[in-house]
């Protein structure tokens, strides 16, 4: 059996290498490879798929159990490969795998048969049940399955649809009973969960996505988990997936306008944030950073990945970044454990360096409740940070913010917001940091979820965004109507004043998503490069000269 949870097939990971894809009847030369990581590779992927869900009680069948239908025991990484296939989401890269496989099962003849059986199997999205019997087993979480058999995974599905929605209509009643001028929620949540989302074809990303004249963009990878940050390693590009605990490597693939994915590091704990000093490749996980030897030319890890820091795991915003400042030292950004709150631990809303040798964190600047992304800019030296600012006060409150983040300055969260306006929860409290809270650079409109800031040298060969900075915005969820969901570009003047302008929206029209853009890094082709963690893409923008 599975378990009394049912196996989610939502976002299949992607196998650890690329396989050669062959005609049926053929034998793939990767064959005996795909067989041989298979294993391996879906037991990641249940692990993977019990932690985007927060349960644990997964059961992957071991080879000497039969299955009911009389499907072969052996066939069941392809089945679930198929399941992808079958549901539209199956990458380029899992469906040569899937060919690599089906060299152990038959010949064009089986394979069809196969198919028809996987498809009766996961009809109405019904996983298949392994085991002879119907007896009592315990899972891996120590729960008991019920006798008799368990619920069919539509049955589970619709059972916990009913039970969110009604849990959501009565939170959302009740709040827009009592604060009805802060209630405004509006997300593409749906897309996501139910993996609607996925990179948009060259037809309809050249339509959607406006550019200033003379920039183009096209996909540079697809097919990726929840890729989010990203670091230029040579000739190339390092890609963090947390949700599936990967960092992956993007090869250029022909004219380098393309490229092929593959495994640099698993088995962590949703790393995010990367950076690169000395021949080590360091990443932020949620509750640790983590080392590794690395060999940049080869693009190839020398040694496995060893914690040398710990970080405050959990609660509010999860991720954590690293960054190598041109000082040499690596810097470390963990945002709040909530909305609005006072902090226990020193290290939550905070920025760091990191001490690498003995794993010691100092702090650098507080009061930033969740700065993912930060730059120097080459004009003035200076560190500045694009920070989200705190939920629930309506469509326009309060600003995100650009910060020039200094040495030992607080930046108002959470007893301050924005320009110098106290907050509703703890503007009154005692504390006295509140007079020293020092106001952004420059303020963004109301929830449009800045993640990431890059610097435009002179001479980049750039029209347009010499000494500008590109900024992510990832997209609004609390409020009313979607803002955020594009690219823009921020100008400093003479007198230092900033004026912000659109560079690539689009990827939000009328309220459809098709896109988030998360960071957004200089390829070493002069090339703006932009990850996307919900349609699963990396994006290259380029001036077409």
């Amino acid at each position: 059996m599975w378990g009394e949870t049912p196996h989610t097939p939502l976002a299949f990971a992607r196998p650890p290498t690329r396989f050669a894809a062959a005609p049926c009847g053929d034998v793939p030369k990767d064959a005996p490879r795909a067989q041989a990581e298979a294993p391996r590779f879906f037991r990641n992927h249940l692990a993977s798929s019990a932690r985007r869900t927060r349960r644990s009680c997964f059961h992957f069948p071991s080879r000497t159990e039969p299955f009911r239908t009389g499907i072969p025991k052996d066939a069941l990484p392809l089945l679930l490969v198929m399941q992808d296939s079958w549901r539209g989401t199956l990458s380029k890269g899992n469906t040569a795998f899937a060919d690599a496989l089906w060299s152990g099962w038959g010949d064009c003849a089986s394979k069809g048969a196969l198919l028809s059986q996987a498809k009766q199997i996961f009809r109405l999205l019904t996983p298949p049940v392994v085991g002879a019997a119907a007896s009592p087993k315990t899972c891996p979480c120590g729960q008991q399955r019920a006798k008799g058999g368990q619920m069919s995974y539509t049955a589970a599905m619709l059972r916990n649809v009913f039970l969110v929605v009604a849990l959501l209509g009565v939170a959302l009643v009740a709040a827009g009973a009592l604060l009805p001028e802060r209630l405004g929620v509006n997300a593409p949540w749906l897309q996501r969960v139910f993996a609607l989302a996925g990179a948009p074809d060259v037809g309809t990303l050249q339509s959607r996505i406006r550019l200033p004249e003379g920039y183009e963009i096209s996909v540079y990878a697809e097919g990726l988990d929840n890729p989010r940050m990203l670091l230029w390693s040579g000739e190339n590009l390092l890609v963090s997936e947390p949700r599936i605990g990967e960092v992956v490597l993007l090869r250029p693939a022909g004219d380098g306008r393309r490229a092929v994915a593959e495994v640099a590091l698993s088995g962590l704990d949703s790393p995010h944030g990367l950076a690169e000093r000395d021949g080590v490749l360091y990443v932020a996980g949620e509750g640790s950073v983590y080392a590794a030897e690395w060999d940049a030319a080869a693009g190839a890890v020398v040694s496995a990945a060893r914690e040398i820091a710990s970080l405050p795991p959990g609660g509010g915003h999860w991720t954590r970044t690293i960054k190598r400042g041109p000082d040499g030292r690596l810097y470390v950004a963990a945002g709040s454990s909530c909305n609005v709150c006072i902090e226990k631990d020193w290290r939550r809303a905070a920025l760091m360096i990191l001490d690498p040798e003995s794993g010691a964190l100092t702090l650098f600047a507080s009061g930033l409740r969740n700065t993912v992304g930060w730059d120097w800019r080459p004009a003035d030296g200076g560190l500045y940070g694009v920070d989200n600012g705190r939920d629930w006060l309506g469509d326009d409150e309060p600003p995100d913010e650009l910060n020039r983040i200094e040495a030992g300055g607080f930046y108002g969260w959470p007893f301050v917001n924005g320009f110098g306006v106290v907050d509703p929860d703890y503007g009154d409290a005692e504390d006295a940091r509140i007079g020293a809270a020092r106001s952004p650079a420059y303020g963004f409109q109301a929830h449009v979820a800045p993640l990431s800031i890059l610097f435009v040298k002179d001479g980049a060969g750039l029209p347009g965004l010499e000494g500008a900075a590109l900024v992510a915005l990832h997209g609004s969820w609390n409020r009313s109507v979607k803002v955020g969901y594009k690219l823009v570009s921020l100008h400093w003047d003479a007198g230092g004043d900033i004026r912000e302008r659109d560079f690539a929206v689009g990827w939000e029209v009328g309220g459809e998503v098709i896109g988030r853009p998360v960071d957004v890094v200089l390829g070493p082709d002069g090339a703006i490069y932009v990850s996307d963690d919900f349609a699963g893409a990396v994006y290259r923008i380029a001036w077409k000269s």
